[in-house]
């Protein structure tokens, strides 16, 4: 039934095209008519997938059906944006298209909300709809940031929460969705309102959504590791660490839903971070970007040193319990994403193979050479 989809596609490029309304205005009254059929397409399209996900036996093909109708209404959102540009001065038409474009993004939400686990996460945001999405989170993690601030939310804590809405280039669906989803989470009214700290309740909020932390445990170090590397004194550097140490104890004292998930603890992670660093400040009175020497047969590592750090990531993730054995693969998996976003190359497979295929040798030498 991919009927409502072409329904929906010949109003947009033949009945509600701009220069449809060059020879014949378009009539306020129309636009009633116009939002209704976007409405009517959006309930079947909804009761389609509801039905097909309920007797669903082959999920990839459940997955391919989704992901096409994720793709399908992604580019008649983009469709709608360029036409928006071409007709701002004609309230009209504009009124028409951001009805629709409403009804649409309330269609993309559905699939978001029910079908999260069959929505390609590694198709690239075409550039339109990606500006509306980046205007409309930024607005949002501008009120949200405020509402932790009166809530009284720590500083560093609301930093390192929000940093992920400053979006790259070629921003994959599974980077804007993430987005969305931390966003909501904050808004969650009951996150302000209970008997535990609110720090601790934020705390356990985006821990549980980032369950496969790496990011948010690079986010906490790349503050830390910044904070620290501006001050000269080497006094003063050790002392603000042992700060960082502390603060980072008091804000990740285990966290219910880490606890309940057996989740390896942030804050564990974070501390031998810290323990490394401050082992490389009394040795050679300076911070280091890797917490050991690392062989010179491996030149990608040594030449990404403003990079993602790999040797400290790998041992973090051992460290934690992520990854067991020293399973190479299963690390290279784990370190890739993160060299892909600190690169701005994306999530792309052939991204995400680069660097899996340039990281696993390296990996593997260093384990090796232990």
């Amino acid at each position: 039934m991919q009927y409502p989809i072409d329904q929906l596609d010949r109003l947009l490029t033949e009945t509600i095209h701009p220069a449809q309304f060059v020879t014949q205005p378009l009539m306020e009254g129309q636009i009633a008519n116009y939002i209704a059929t976007v409405r009517t397409a959006q309930a079947d399209i909804r009761q389609f997938l509801w039905r097909k996900a309920s007797k669903a036996k082959d999920l990839i093909a459940m997955e391919r059906l989704v992901s096409l109708y994720q793709a399908s209404i992604i580019r008649l959102l983009d469709t709608l944006y360029q036409y928006q540009l071409d007709v701002t001065s004609n309230k009209v038409i504009l009124e028409c298209y951001q009805g629709i474009y409403h009804e649409l993004e309330a269609l993309l939400g559905y699939i978001e909300r029910y079908f999260p686990h069959f929505i390609n996460c590694q198709q690239k945001v075409p550039d339109g709809f990606l500006s509306v999405s980046i205007q409309q989170l930024k607005s949002r993690a501008g009120v949200t940031k405020e509402k932790l601030r009166v809530a009284g939310v720590h500083p560093v804590l609301t930093r390192i929460a929000l940093a992920c809405i400053q979006l790259p280039e070629n921003v994959t669906y599974a980077h804007l969705l993430y987005c969305k989803m931390l966003l909501t989470l904050l808004d969650d009214p009951q996150l302000f309102d209970g008997a535990t700290d609110v720090n601790q309740r934020v705390a356990e909020k985006l821990i549980y959504l980032n369950y496969n932390h790496d990011r948010f445990v690079l986010e906490i170090i790349r503050y830390i590791y910044e904070d620290v590397n501006n001050i000269q004194d080497h006094a003063q550097k050790v002392e603000r660490l042992l700060f960082h140490q502390k603060g980072i104890h008091q804000i990740f004292l285990r966290p219910g839903v880490a606890w309940e998930l057996q989740l390896p603890h942030i804050s564990h992670q974070v501390d031998n971070w810290i323990k490394w660093e401050l082992r490389f400040l009394q040795e050679r009175g300076q911070l280091q970007p890797l917490p050991v020497s690392l062989p010179s047969s491996q030149p990608f590592i040594q030449t990404n040193l403003e990079g993602a750090h790999i040797y400290t990531l790998v041992m973090l993730f051992v460290d934690s319990g992520l990854v067991l054995n020293y399973q190479y693969g299963s690390l290279a998996e784990l370190v890739a994403p993160i060299m892909a976003t600190r690169h701005k190359k994306g999530f792309s497979p052939e991204s995400l193979k680069k660097y899996k295929d340039k990281i696993t040798p390296a990996i593997r030498t260093m384990f090796d050479d232990c």
